[in-house]
């Protein structure tokens, strides 16, 4: 069957849809070539005002556009370098690397960033970062674009660290070599000391050997003048250096303590022998000569040279801390520490033991006479040391 004639009006309804179809069709097509010209011309102030140069080539790398910071980087005006080829750019040494880096590209293998020492109007080079990829159009390869930015002073600066941390590696190598030549010094030195000190110990041993076999005969000659006073200084000794430990003295101050112990009485050598033994009650003449022995004693001690004031110690050995002592009428601390020492220990063990003159009273008494006069007669750090060494730590006479 025929189809039935379109009446005009209703040609004309179709021409007018059609008329709208094409109006809408133009109108996305002015949007669509709107946007496009909008992305144009931002990725063209993008590339004007990136702070970085931003370049093309053809396949060949032939220069075919530089945005504007290349000539800030360069000194170049773009104009110079559109059409020349990229790498007449590149110092002469960094040519092959980047034909080849180039070259890779172009088969599809994207390097990562390479520096490249770029020549600048100046005649100067500087080194410039590059990272470049494949420029396509319609998915065919046109050429590259790639981006640059100027690292040359970031690279003197690592130039300079480098030198810097060569230098101060010199430095430390230096100072070592240095610490290992003065510790090898040292050590030959310690060594030399420790041979020195050996010989300082030995030829101490044999002083002390020596000061003790002399200390010893001079104590015996005042025995074998004085039998009732036998083992009197020895005894003295013991207890003084006890005492002198528990007050916490130096083993140096110890050691001059025992030495003035075993002499304290050196000067009785002078007192006739009928004296030192006389029984019964000495007469006021006989008593004076036997003080008169702290000073003998100090006279015929002060002509050696001992390392500790043993002449001093036994001149005041009879001294009392309220003056009332002899020989010198010493006061507290005009007395030194090591004569109220011995003077305590003098005391309790010559009141432990017998005399001619008269019986033994015993080790009671004697404590008892430095604890009442503690503080009046006796030095009262003393007495208390005296006590603990004789009720706490049971010391005994031998």
């Amino acid at each position: 069957m025929k189809e039935k004639p379109k009446t005009v009006k209703q040609l004309e309804g179709e021409i007018s849809e059609l008329r709208v179809k094409l109006e809408q069709a133009n109108s996305e097509n002015r949007k669509s070539e709107e946007r496009h010209r909008e992305s144009e011309e931002r990725y063209k102030d993008f590339i004007e005002s990136a702070r970085y140069a931003i370049f093309t080539t053809d396949v060949n790398g032939v220069i075919t556009s530089l945005n504007p910071h290349f000539e800030k980087l360069t000194g170049w005006n773009c104009a110079e370098w559109i059409g020349k080829d990229f790498s007449d750019i590149i110092h002469p040494e960094d040519r092959i690397s980047s034909v080849e880096s180039f070259i890779r590209l172009m088969k599809g293998y994207e390097d990562p960033f390479i520096e490249l020492r770029v020549l600048t109007k100046s005649g100067k080079y500087i080194i410039g970062e590059f990272k470049s990829t494949l420029l396509k159009q319609n998915g065919e390869v046109i050429g590259a674009h790639g981006i640059a930015h100027d690292v040359t002073e970031r690279k003197e600066n690592a130039e300079k660290l480098k030198k810097y941390r060569d230098k101060l590696q010199e430095l430390v190598n230096d100072q070592m070599k240095e610490l290992i030549k003065t510790n090898e010094q040292l050590y030959r030195e310690i060594n030399e000391r420790k041979d020195t000190e050996k010989k300082l110990q030995t030829s101490l041993s044999n002083f002390k050997k020596s000061l003790t076999g002399t200390v010893n005969a001079l104590g015996a000659a005042v025995e074998k003048r004085d039998p009732y006073t036998s083992g009197h200084q020895l005894r003295v000794a013991r207890l003084a250096c006890e005492i002198a430990r528990e007050m916490r003295l130096s083993e140096q101050e110890i050691d001059g303590i025992r030495i003035a112990s075993l002499l304290h009485d050196i000067g009785k050598i002078t007192v006739p022998a009928e004296i030192l033994s006389k029984p019964g009650v000495l007469t006021e003449l006989e008593y004076n000569l036997i003080k008169n022995h702290s000073r003998i004693g100090y006279e015929i001690l002060s002509e050696i040279e001992f390392p500790w004031p043993i002449a001093d110690i036994v001149f005041q050995h009879h001294e009392r801390i309220d003056g009332s002592g002899y020989s010198q009428g010493l006061y507290r601390d005009q007395i030194m520490i090591e004569a109220r020492i011995l003077s305590v220990a003098d005391v309790v063990e010559a009141m432990s033991s017998h005399r001619p003159y008269r019986p033994i009273r015993g080790l009671d008494k004697a404590l008892k006479e430095i604890s009442n006069n503690k503080g009046v007669l006796y030095d009262e750090k003393v007495v208390e040391a005296c006590l603990r060494v004789f009720i706490e730590k049971g010391f005994q006479f031998e």
